[in-house]
């Protein structure tokens, strides 16, 4: 599936891929969980269609206290929100700003917008990046990832914004870690990484990324194909603790 950067990462942490289908007929949308710890492996994602206009991937706990003995507020949060206008993916509370600010336009300033009150994670010594990306549902030919990390010893956090083609069969990445697995957790570097997406099936998409997942710290894959022509959209989800699950 042309996912071997993906899978060359040892430990990625979370992770994000936007792009489109090999057929050109679906935007993609993937957000993936890994953990080391056992309140990070606690965990799986859901779909919560509530009772609103926008449909939500949500993380949940699997076990409440074994989540306790993490941080809950780093480890439970909206993952993607999908509304008439496309879909904002992060690994933190600040995916619902992000979706907020986005509208036909520009794509980075729904990020910078949804950005604007956070910085990265305070869990030393990892100090873990935010990571957002938007993804338009038709009108817009790009996608855009954004990444609040800390450089150095300075406490201002380092903030940098991509904007990203969407070509057919292929798809970016971006991860809050390298990939290597120590301590501290290295931050993700450079810009997103070229992935292919040669499949044309959202459930071999999903069994792809979440196979490419080292065994021992893979927790959830959601993935979201938006179609361009009608804009119906498909979701799966494969959790460690449920299996898959397909929802249109």
């Amino acid at each position: 599936m042309g996912l071997e950067a993906l899978a060359q990462m040892e430990y990625p942490g979370r992770f994000i891929i936007l792009g489109r289908t090999e057929d050109g007929a679906n935007n993609v949308a993937v957000y993936g969980l890994t953990g080391r710890s056992p309140s990070s492996q606690a965990r799986r994602l859901v779909l919560d269609t509530g009772d609103s206009e926008e449909t939500y991937v949500k993380v949940e706990p699997t076990d409440e206290e074994t989540l306790k003995k993490g941080n809950p507020d780093l480890l439970i949060y909206p993952a993607m929100v999908l509304h008439k206008f496309g879909i904002a993916v992060s690994n933190g509370k600040q995916t619902e700003g992000v979706a907020w600010g986005l509208r036909p336009g520009d794509q980075i300033h729904a990020l910078n917008q949804g950005h604007k009150d956070w910085s990265y994670e305070p869990d030393k010594p990892n100090f873990t990046p935010r990571i957002s990306a938007v993804l338009h549902s038709r009108e817009v030919e790009s996608s855009a990832f954004g990444i609040i990390k800390k450089l150095g010893e300075g406490t201002v956090p380092f903030r940098s914004y991509f904007e990203v083609p969407l070509i057919s069969g292929r798809g970016h990445l971006i991860a809050t870690y390298t990939g290597e697995n120590r301590d501290p957790l290295p931050s993700f570097k450079g810009e997103p990484i070229v992935s292919r997406l040669s499949g044309t099936y959202i459930e071999e998409t999903v069994k792809s990324v979440y196979g490419s997942l080292s065994e021992k710290f893979r927790v959830s894959v959601a993935v979201v194909y938006w179609n361009l022509r009608d804009s119906s959209k498909k979701l799966a989800i494969m959790n460690k603790h449920g299996g898959l699950s397909l929802h249109e």
